[in-house]
């Protein structure tokens, strides 16, 4: 079985730290027990969603699936794969060879390839034509994996006919080649058709017979961008190009309509090759490749090579089609620039491929291994390089594409045989060659993750690696305490069951935390009391404490203090687990002494006119006199003037409002006038002590207030 292999590798990076770290993530194999495997081209939308294009026959498997597709012919499969290489769909074009594809903004796919005999898209069947050779086909699907569109392209009596490749932008401008051999004799004719079709519906073609020709680029714009090759003086789009020697190469550019804008030659005095294109935000175009000759010349820049084999270049030609830079990476090592993306965030012009020989990227040293060797340089807007880095990819497999997906993450595809490690993981073909697929992580400082055995997202301390990207199996934290059960985790629920189950360190904590909550104040005064609730649940249980001591008898959900001390709640619940409260806090002040004092010598106001009433005073003290009920005005010093006969009380508050009322103290007054029932009467009691006189009273006359005689 003859394959149409042709390296038109367009890889896209755009890569923000350079570095010697990097990581297989994953790789996915497609392998067949009766034909060699091929993954030819891979391409990604604006969500990060992978599409294939693969080769194969007999009873394949891949993505997880068996197939059987053929055991006689090959077929192409196409698929659509997410960013962590789980499988969206798979479609099979049977009989059929070289699938290449390409993917707009809409997730629209479009593909093309050739086939013999006839060929399966459902709903859609394909016939080649008479003859010995085949057919070649364009197709397209919708983001499902759903065969929206399929056309034979030509048929006829020539040797090989195949599409390949077949490019777009994200508005889903297309532009494919329809390469064709025509025997001659002994020899074959080619011819080469270029097709595009506008998203707007329109389309044209133009046919190469003198020069092969390859569609490089769709710029947002629709202007679409060719190379070719050549080994005499051609013409394309009314420009005559020379020839210095050996293969020359061109590039050109032309509007949505097919008009040429301009065409740029890059020669020299053995062949070169122009392998990838890009634009910027104004238009500017950046072209990479690499050549055997001593010196190239693009427009009057020259490069010259130390090494006369394999020097990668790098040019910048502006949008009127003018050269304002060119470089050679590096003119003392062997090494082949195959892809190149315009970095428009960072304003960097970024170029990957392989090398051979020890290279230098600015001041970054890039050192041979036994392995393949990629390179990624850095470049800014003037063609300056600032740094490079290098990745190492198995020797023994051969890579037919790849492509960027994230600023530190690329996709590499194509066939390998026997064994072949990627990363940790080896993979044996199953009978010949076998297509791959896999992502690598690269980045500048990477990371440490930790298996995740039981999938809780919580790793283990104990197994770890270093990676760019979070490894299949893995996380980045090391916070799980049993991680063969995943109910056990830091954000479990704490249960009654003698395991810590969040991983905090505590065994069953926090399933009931106990609370004090006072219905009342906690400072009162004595002969008072202060109300202490509990929080409740079903089934909880109660002891009170004081000063940590347990108060007998006190198990209830509330608690009536009394006394001065600190009271706290052990509340137990279903399962024996428990918890105790924080402490509150409960004071009880004493009452102040309320005693009255009499400071004269007397109670009788016969004898003293003015009786001293005196209580204790203190720090903050207040009081109040009363005569029976009644407060006295005025009253309110700790010293009260009784002038009156009565029963004498003072009430005295101390500071913290606490009070107390004394008994009370009795002023009597002895020689007061009797009371009589009669109003006109009141009599006047005399009591003569030791009444002294110089005369004898001979006649004592007593009268009242109405001058009568008593």
């Amino acid at each position: 079985m003859k394959k149409l292999i042709q390296f038109y590798l367009f890889i896209i990076f755009s890569i923000p730290c350079f570095s010697q770290s990097f990581s297989f993530e994953w790789t996915k194999q497609l392998s067949s027990t009766y034909f060699a495997e091929y993954i030819w081209e891979i391409a990604t939308d604006n969500d990060g969603n992978i599409y294939g294009a693969t080769d194969g026959g007999g009873i394949q498997t891949f993505l997880d699936t068996t197939f059987d597709v053929a055991t006689s012919a090959s077929s192409t499969v196409l698929f659509k794969i997410n960013d962590a290489g789980e499988r969206k769909w798979l479609r099979h074009i049977t009989n059929s060879e070289n699938g290449s594809i390409a993917v707009d903004s809409n997730k629209k796919v479009y593909s093309g390839g050739w086939f013999i005999g006839s060929s399966s898209l459902p709903p859609y069947t394909l016939t080649a034509g008479a003859g010995f050779g085949n057919s070649s086909y364009y197709t397209t699907l919708d983001s499902l994996g759903n065969f929206t569109s399929a056309t034979k392209v030509f048929s006829g009596n020539s040797f090989l006919n195949s599409i390949a490749p077949v490019i777009c932008n994200e508005a889903g401008d297309v532009a494919y080649i329809d390469n064709r051999e025509f025997p001659s004799g002994f020899t074959y004719i080619q011819y080469h058709t270029l097709t595009k079709k506008n998203s707007g519906g329109t389309s044209w073609t133009k046919a190469f017979t003198t020069t092969d020709v390859v569609p490089l680029y769709i710029d947002p714009a629709n202007n679409l961008y060719i190379k070719g090759a050549y080994t005499s003086a051609i013409t394309v789009g009314g420009t005559t190009l020379t020839n210095s020697g050996g293969q020359d190469i061109y590039v050109a550019k032309l509007d949505g309509a097919g008009i040429y804008k301009w065409v740029k030659k890059i020669g020299g005095n053995h062949d070169e090759w122009l392998q990838s294109a890009a634009t910027d935000a104004d238009g500017n175009l950046y072209i990479s490749g690499y050549f055997n000759s001593d010196s190239i010349d693009l427009d009057g820049i020259k490069l010259y090579a130390e090494l006369t084999e394999n020097n990668s270049f790098v040019a910048k030609i502006n949008a009127a089609g003018n050269y304002e830079w060119a470089i050679n990476l590096d003119s003392n090592a062997y090494h082949f620039a195959m892809n190149l993306l315009v970095d428009e965030d960072g304003n960097k012009v970024l170029i990957t491929g392989r090398y051979t020989e020890e290279m230098t990227l600015g001041t970054d040293i890039l050192t041979v291994t036994p392995d393949q060797n990629i390179y990624v340089a850095r470049l800014d807007l003037s063609g300056n390089i600032l740094s490079g880095m290098q990745i190492t990819f198995p020797l023994s497999a051969t890579i037919y594409d790849r492509k960027l997906i994230s600023p530190e993450s690329m996709l590499i595809c194509g066939t390998f045989s026997g064994s072949v490690a990627f990363g940790d993981s080896t993979y044996t073909s199953a009978g010949g060659d076998d297509g791959f697929i896999t992502k690598i992580n690269f980045c500048e400082l990477p990371a440490t993750y930790y298996a995740d055995i039981d999938n809780d997202g919580y790793g283990t301390p104990d197994t770890f690696t270093t990676a760019c990207n979070m490894p299949i199996g893995y996380t980045n934290n090391s916070s799980d305490c049993d991680d063969s059960n995943n109910a056990i985790n830091p954000l479990a629920l704490e249960s009654c069951n003698t395991i810590d189950d969040n991983c905090d360190g505590n065994i069953d904590e926090g399933l009931i935390i106990a609370t004090i909550t006072p219905a009342s104040a906690t400072s009162f005064c004595k002969g008072e009391s202060g109300i202490l609730n509990a929080n409740t649940g079903v089934g909880f249980s109660y002891q009170w404490k004081k000063n940590g001591v347990n108060i007998s008898g006190a198990t209830s959900s509330s608690y009536t203090a009394t006394k001065t001390g600190n009271y706290s709640v052990l509340i137990t619940i279903p399962g024996s687990c428990n918890d105790i409260s924080d402490e509150t806090s409960v004071t009880v002040y004493n009452k102040p002494n309320a005693t009255i004092t009499n400071i004269d010598a007397t109670n009788d106001l016969c004898f003293d006119t003015s009786i001293k009433l005196k209580t204790g005073n203190g720090v903050g003290f207040t009081f109040q006199w009363y005569k029976g009920a009644t407060a006295l005005a005025g009253a309110t010093s700790n010293i009260y003037f009784a002038t009156t006969s009565g029963n004498y009380k003072v009430k005295t508050t101390n500071s913290f409002g606490c009070f107390k009322m004394s008994t009370p103290y009795t002023i009597i007054k002895t020689c007061k006038l009797g009371e009589s029932d009669s109003p006109n009467l009141q009599v006047l009691i005399i009591v003569l002590v030791a009444l002294k006189c110089q005369q004898p009273i001979q006649l004592l006359k007593i009268v009242n207030f109405g001058n009568q005689s008593l």
